[in-house]
């Protein structure tokens, strides 16, 4: 398993901007990465821009 940053920008229904959010995950691709921080995410939040990069080896 490789570590992944992952960001997003998350925007609640009730809020004017959106926020930017990180963290930092084990998967074996990014897209896998993406697919686990959106699990954690809740459901009623817009989330956007999410990108996965890899970190260390």
């Amino acid at each position: 398993m490789s570590t992944f940053r992952v960001q997003w920008d998350e925007k609640a229904p009730s809020s004017k901007n959106p926020s930017r959010k990180a963290t930092t995950i084990s998967a074996n691709s990014a897209m896998e990465a993406k697919a686990k921080v959106r699990q954690r995410i809740n459901i009623s939040l817009k989330v956007t821009n999410m990108t996965a990069v890899k970190v260390g080896k």
